[in-house]
């Protein structure tokens, strides 16, 4: 059984308040960076359907998830990555 609950939404309309609280996300926020990637895989993905097989297969790429962590960058490679410890769905 789902607990669902449903509640009035008591706020006037947008066009009668005289503030509207808006959330900006640039270039370097986590949400731009996996939609940039994920529309670059995509675009990526429907060039080679259409060089080796002529049309665009069905495909879901429309999620991703950005973890941030530590590198050690290196020629010819990286050494040592290590995860921020998160608690991603909690």
């Amino acid at each position: 059984m789902r607990n669902i609950a449903i509640e009035e939404l008591r706020a006037s309309e947008i066009y009668r308040q005289k503030v509207e609280v808006v959330e900006r996300k640039g270039v370097g926020h986590p949400d731009y960076i996996c939609d940039a990637i994920m529309e670059q895989i995509s675009v990526n993905l429907n060039q080679e359907y259409l060089e080796n097989f002529g049309a665009i297969l069905h495909y879901n790429v429309d999620k991703g998830m950005l973890i941030a962590g530590e590198v050690e960058g290196k020629l010819r490679g990286r050494q040592g990555f290590k995860p921020y410890e998160a608690d991603l769905w909690g």
